[in-house]
C-alpha cells in the first residue's frame, strides 16, 4: 500500500504520519510528493485533477481547516476531513478506505489486518494451520482454507486441491495437472479441474 501526503503546513504532514504509524498493521509507504499511490491526502482542491490524472481510482482525502463550499462539487468524489480533529477522523478514513477496495480483514497477533487481495499470491493449510503467502510477508493462521477462502469472497483465489487455493494473477504457465506460480510447482486435482477452468475463463472474459 502506498500513501501519498502532500499538505503545505509540515506539520500536518508529521501529524498524518504519526497517527497512520499507529493505526496501520500492515506494509505501507508514505511519500510526501504527488506519485502513483492508493491514498491521498492534500490540502489543494487543485491537487484532485493532477491526482486523477495519476490514479483514475484514487481514494483523495481533502485535510482543511474550514468548511468545503458547494462550488467544491466539480472536484468530486473526495473526502475532506479537519485538521483539528485528526485523530478521530483519519481511523475513519481507514476503515472507509478499506472496505472500499478489495482487501482482507482478519486478526492477527491481537491486530487487526488488511491486505490487498492482489497481494496474495497461494494459501497453503498443513495440520490445522493456514498460511497465507503474500508479496510482503507470511501469515499463519489456525483457520480451515474453507473459512478463508469465504472469507476472501474473491474470484481471483482458487481452490486447486485439498490443502491448495492460488491467486490467478501469479499463475506463469499450467501443464496438465500441474500449476506454476513461478518457480512453485502445486498439483491440480481432479475434484476442482472443472472449477479450476471455469475460473480462468471467467478471468479471461473479464480481462
Amino acid at each position: 500500500m502506498i500513501i501519498s501526503i502532500v499538505h503545505s503546513n509540515s506539520h500536518i504532514i508529521k501529524r498524518i504520519t504519526n497517527i497512520l504509524d499507529y493505526h496501520l498493521h500492515h506494509p505501507y509507504t508514505i511519500s510526501n510528493t504527488l506519485i502513483p499511490a492508493d491514498l491521498y491526502f492534500t490540502d489543494t482542491l487543485e491537487d484532485i485533477p493532477r491526482i486523477r490524472n495519476i490514479n483514475k481510482k484514487a481514494f483523495i482525502v481533502i485535510v482543511t481547516n474550514h468548511p468545503l463550499g458547494p462550488e467544491t462539487v466539480i472536484y468530486q468524489p473526495f473526502y475532506y476531513i479537519f485538521e483539528d480533529s485528526l485523530e478521530k477522523d483519519i481511523p475513519f478514513i481507514l476503515f472507509t478506505f478499506f472496505h472500499s477496495r478489495d482487501y482482507y480483514h482478519f486478526k492477527y497477533n491481537y491486530q487487526d489486518i488488511s491486505i490487498p487481495i492482489n497481494h496474495i499470491i497461494y494459501i497453503h493449510t498443513h495440520e490445522h494451520l493456514t498460511t497465507i503467502y503474500t508479496k510482503e510477508k507470511n501469515y499463519h493462521l489456525y483457520k480451515p482454507l474453507k473459512v478463508i477462502l469465504n472469507e476472501i469472497g474473491s474470484k481471483q483465489i482458487v481452490q486447486i486441491n485439498k490443502n491448495t487455493c492460488v491467486n490467478t494473477r501469479y499463475i506463469t504457465k499450467i501443464n496438465q495437472l500441474d500449476i506454476y506460480l513461478n518457480l512453485e510447482i502445486f498439483k491440480l486435482s481432479y475434484k476442482y479441474k472443472n472449477k479450476f477452468y471455469e475460473a480462468l475463463k471467467k478471468k479471461s472474459e473479464d480481462f
